[in-house]
């Protein structure tokens, strides 16, 4: 994982830091291949909802780790998210683990 930190600077100290990990650094691709980090990328996944009967789309952890684990036990290493923005631990997380996630945009049904 790759680290970036942002200061915002007044007069001698910081008035604010946002630090984010990040865990690629590049992103090509031929005519045949998606590259990333200069490699080959081989999506293997599928289409997810992040919903459960409890709560429906809300975020719960616990959730969270019980679908990504089943998604690596499936041997996958990225999804397609759903209609609607996920929690940024989840992103967090997917990018701890080397998961990639083609994001749908945020302004569905919007005219």
């Amino acid at each position: 994982m790759n680290k970036v930190e942002l200061t915002v600077p007044l007069e001698q100290r910081s008035l604010d830091v946002y630090r984010q990990k990040f865990g690629f650094r590049t992103v090509g691709w031929t005519k045949r291949q998606i590259l990333i980090n200069d490699k080959p990328f081989y999506c293997i996944g599928f289409g997810m909802h992040e919903d459960f009967e409890i709560h429906g789309r809300g975020y719960n952890q616990v959730v969270m780790t019980k679908d990504l684990n089943l998604l690596e036990w499936m041997n996958g290493n990225c999804y397609r998210t759903s209609h609607y923005p996920y929690a940024e631990e989840r992103m967090e997380e997917n990018d701890r683990r080397g998961i990639a996630v083609i994001s749908e945009t945020a302004g569905v049904g919007l005219k």
